[in-house]
């Protein structure tokens, strides 16, 4: 079977859907396709569909440019998105034809409905170069007349120094905006502008439908059947490939835990030869996802595989957690290392805070025996 990776591709920029006043049943129907759409990005449905469908696509034939697998995957996820709406609305094919051709909801929804790009790129470009004009006023004002506010000399540098930064970043920004969106020409990762305040984030892909790519730090999480976090490793520049990450999470939990660990799970990503042959070595079962499918065949035939690979489900809810909770969605700390800083605090506090609530539960249920006894 054909291992198909989803190229990331450009989202298409929906037009600004109209606001309706006074009909509860848009409303209603607004509020649906915007869960489900979300529900599609962040569970994942989608991007497993569209790779199922790529790998049906892709059997027999002979190897196609990435432009045309990139339309090939848009055509596909706009097919899912029409069908799932037609189904929705209780449509005939025909009916949800007309229907979609005149809602803009619609459109929004299964992904047709798109701005003029370059236009409104060109009307950003004017702003832009407006609120450079102005900033850059602003600055020479406030270099000259700095006595006259509250501040002291070193508390004006460092505005000067802030205003600055972005002041020489932006005709790079700009220049690359219009390469990207006018010329149509791609813009090298390492060359890419991606934040003006943090130079030290990079370009993270995903291969998922809704977000193929993202922007930031990746950060390696590794927790235990108790929801504890037992590893974890923050990187400030690119990341290694993560099945180069499995042997060093173990190296270190051996270091810090003495060599106690039984078992490891992990997606397929982790999974490598030299994982496999490395694991069995230290004698730890190895419960990671297996890339081929005639290996994951027979791995799923153990119940203690299976039971790793759906106690490993609820590991994205302990991301979830993390991420929003306690680290914040953004993370208010500049640069790598006070980034890297927050992660060791967080690691910390979230332990502290399930240990805690694995205590309450505990004498929860000690004071429930002693009652009923």
């Amino acid at each position: 079977m054909i291992d198909a990776v989803i190229i990331p591709f450009q989202v298409p920029l929906p037009q600004v859907l109209p606001t309706i006043e006074g009909n509860v049943d848009y409303r209603d129907l607004r509020g649906q396709l915007t869960h489900i759409r979300y529900l599609l990005d962040c569970s994942g449905l989608e991007s497993q569909l569209l790779q199922k469908d790529l790998q049906r696509w892709l059997a027999g034939k002979k190897p196609v440019s990435a432009k045309a697998q990139q339309v090939h995957q848009l055509h596909a996820q706009r097919a899912l998105r029409c069908n799932i709406a037609r189904i929705l609305l209780n449509e005939d094919f025909r009916a949800f034809a007309a229907h979609l051709a005149d809602s803009p909801l619609l459109q929004y929804f299964c992904g047709l409905s798109q701005r003029q790009r370059q236009k409104t790129l060109r009307q950003m470009d004017q702003v832009v170069g407006t609120v450079r004009n102005h900033a850059r006023r602003y600055r020479d004002r406030l270099d000259q007349q700095w006595s006259k506010t509250d501040w002291s000399r070193p508390q004006a540098e460092q505005v000067l120094r802030r205003m600055d930064q972005v002041l020489e970043q932006l005709p790079k920004a700009r220049q690359q905006a219009r390469q990207r969106i006018l010329e149509g020409q791609a813009v090298p990762n390492a060359e890419k502008i991606l934040s003006l305040y943090e130079a030290d984030v990079h370009v993270i892909v995903r291969n998922k439908a809704g977000a193929p790519v993202e922007f930031g730090n990746t950060l390696f999480l590794a927790e235990n059947p108790q929801g504890l976090i037992i590893d974890w490793e923050f990187f400030a520049e690119r990341a290694p490939a993560d099945s180069d990450l499995l042997p060093r999470s173990v190296g270190r939990m051996e270091q810090a835990y003495d060599p106690i660990l039984k078992a490891a799970t992990a997606d397929r990503a982790f999974d490598s030869k030299a994982n496999q042959m490395g694991l069995a070595q230290e004698g730890i079962y190895n419960g990671v996802c297996p890339r081929s499918v005639q290996q994951l065949k027979e791995r799923a035939k153990s119940w203690k595989f299976n039971r790793l690979q759906k106690r490993r489900g609820s590991t994205e809810g302990r991301i979830g957690i993390v991420k929003n909770v306690f680290l914040g969605a953004p993370m208010k700390s500049k640069g790598a290392k006070h980034r890297e800083l927050r992660v060791a605090w967080t690691v910390l506090v979230h332990n502290l805070w399930v240990l805690a609530r694995m205590q309450q539960r505990a004498e929860a249920e000690a004071a429930a025996q002693k009652a009923a006894a």
